[in-house]
């Protein structure tokens, strides 16, 4: 299946981004992906957290699927960063 995310956290936009799902093709509810996916975090290039959020997969081309898809044209997010199993937060 391929990738699915959601956005649970917006830090500028007064949350207007919250509960956004994608992609256009996406078939899980916000909910269901949070219960599944891997945590994320997408950051401009000055290191600010624009969102937050979950996503199906973690590991492969398309978990960089909310950041190409939301977090780059909708705010110029540059970078994504991904829960690790030691609970740290790491680059994509």
């Amino acid at each position: 299946m391929r990738n699915q995310w959601t956005i649970s956290k917006d830090h500028i936009d007064d949350g207007r981004a919250v509960g956004m799902i994608g992609p256009s093709s996406a078939t899980l509810s916000a909910e269901e992906i949070r219960k599944q996916g891997y945590h994320f975090k997408m950051y401009d290039d000055d290191g600010n957290l624009y969102y937050e959020g979950y996503s199906t997969t973690n590991d492969d081309e398309s978990a960089f699927g909310p950041l190409w898809n939301f977090g780059e044209p909708n705010a110029g997010c540059t970078g994504i960063k991904y829960r690790g199993k030691s609970g740290s937060y790491e680059w994509l």
